[in-house]
């Protein structure tokens, strides 16, 4: 499941799962969307009455407007070119999204009486979904705050800023420590604006804070899980979040946490029918040379045989590639796979020959979906060897690297990745190294690779730990050395 937002009412979520939009209420499922398209980030309106979510059925990934009652559908934005991670206003009259530039985000609102769009900050490098004061005055989400100006790392913070944008403030929940991860981490405005949830060393938390956002007490633990995406019910009284193996309900009153039922099953695309590939030359990416006139029978999603060309095998669906050469699909071994283009992209690649896709680096939940929808047959893509988030120390860049504390969240990690069936497991630059080796050792363990983004060169031990600058940099050697 991705995304799930709980309704107003406490009683429904909307998600997204195997390619589609789903609403789960009171133990029942409605499926909203049918196609191979591209749903991403259902909101609900203040009132419940409308849905909105992300959709590339126009071209772009726009969002979207879906009547609760009627199922009528309009778009909201046709130009935004990729919009994200959209967020109703306490009065209903705004949706605050997220659009991609290059490498950058715009935080952009959009009027539903007109449509008007207009920019928020243009200086943001990928923030969480926006959240809002009681009032509506304030904006709150997760940005990168930098250490330094020297430095791109920094730490998942909370920005909170007027509705136009200005006035920033940063505000670290007490403990010194920042988000998770941004994009779906929190924090998340109670609707009364009493308290915010968010998601710190990969648990839930609420914290009290003032009517302006800055904290008013000490944070509560909500789940002793892995959490994600947490979301409120109107009266602040209960979370909808996700977990490793599903969704769960929590009242924040008397502590109580549930599981929530998601009655929705897939099963893999099998097709039992029989293809035949004449091939004019065929390569089987190990030989020497290649091989004239022959005929790939493949039953199913399995190559058969390779046989020379003769009639007798043309029967079924043939394929008359007799003029072309045959060759085993390419892999493109580190390509960030991501949501911005939409389901084109599977196609992309395909065209270009490309039948495997290795993402190191992901959200774990958007993973399996992509790999759900391609298998099920709802979408079309390449085979994908990914993994979640970045395994990172406590300063991090990118908006899913995973700020790493020591202790029970780094075991619990390796459990999802084994859960959620990683392909491999990614380490970046500020996970300190006895964290680096807990990983290495414990992945390889269950039998999942690791990729880190330095290899470094092995140290022999230093003589003391004060060694002076010069002398560290001859132990590493001085050719390799840099400013």
């Amino acid at each position: 499941l991705v995304s799930p937002a709980v309704s107003p009412d406490g009683h429904a979520v909307a998600f997204v799962a195997v390619g589609d939009l789903y609403v789960a209420r009171d133990g029942k499922l409605a499926q909203l969307t049918h196609d191979p398209y591209m749903e991403m980030d259902p909101a609900w309106s203040p009132d419940g009455n409308t849905l909105a979510y992300v959709s590339d059925r126009s071209g772009t990934m726009e969002i979207w407007l879906r009547s609760v009652t009627t199922g009528a559908e309009r778009a909201l934005t046709t130009t935004s070119g990729g919009a994200a991670l959209p967020a109703w206003t306490p009065d209903g009259e705004e949706i605050v999204f997220q659009a991609q530039r290059g490498l950058g985000t715009e935080v952009q609102a959009v009027t539903l009486a007109t449509g008007t769009i207009r920019t928020i900050r243009t200086n943001l490098f990928g923030p969480s979904r926006a959240t809002f004061s009681y009032d509506g005055r304030y904006i709150a989400m997760t940005a990168l705050h930098a250490n330094s100006a020297r430095f791109r790392e920094g730490r998942n913070e909370i920005l909170i800023m007027s509705r136009e944008g200005t006035g920033d403030r940063w505000v670290i929940p007490p403990g010194g420590r920042g988000i998770t991860t941004r994009g779906v981490d929190g924090p998340a405005w109670s609707p009364n604006g009493r308290r915010m949830a968010f998601i710190q060393d990969g648990l839930l938390w609420t914290m009290p804070v003032q009517a302006n956002g800055e904290p008013a007490g000490s944070p509560v633990r909500v789940s002793d899980e892995l959490a994600n995406a947490p979301s409120w019910s109107a009266d602040s009284r209960t979370l909808v979040f996700q977990v490793t193996d599903g969704l769960r309900r929590a009242d924040v009153v008397d502590g109580r946490v549930e599981k929530v039922d998601v009655p929705l099953t897939w099963a893999r695309r099998n097709p039992a029918r029989r293809v035949v590939v004449h091939a004019g030359r065929f390569w089987d990416g190990q030989a020497d040379k290649v091989i004239p006139d022959v005929d790939v029978i493949v039953r199913g999603h399995r190559i058969e045989r390779i046989v020379p060309h003769g009639a007798a095998y043309h029967r079924d669906s043939v394929v008359d590639a007799s003029g072309l050469t045959v060759m085993p699909g390419l892999a493109d071994a580190h390509a960030h796979i991501g949501f911005g283009a939409g389901e084109a992209l599977g196609r992309s690649w395909l065209a270009y020959g490309i039948t495997t896709v290795r993402d190191p680096a992901s959200e774990p939940f958007m993973m399996r979906e992509r790999r759900e929808a391609v298998e099920s047959g709802v979408r079309v893509g390449p085979r994908e060897l990914a993994t979640g988030r970045i395994f990172d120390g406590e300063r991090i860049y990118y908006a899913f690297n995973n700020a790493m504390t020591p202790g029970a969240q780094l075991r619990q990690e390796l459990e999802r990745a084994g859960a959620l069936v990683f392909s491999l497991i990614k380490t970046y630059v500020r996970l300190p190294d006895a964290l680096q080796n807990r990983v290495i050792a414990d992945a390889h363990a269950m039998g999942i690779p690791v990729v880190p983004e330095w290899v470094l060169r092995p140290l022999r031990a230093l003589p003391a730990p004060n060694l002076e600058l010069d002398a560290l940099v001859a132990e590493i050697g001085r050719k390799e050395a840099k400013p």
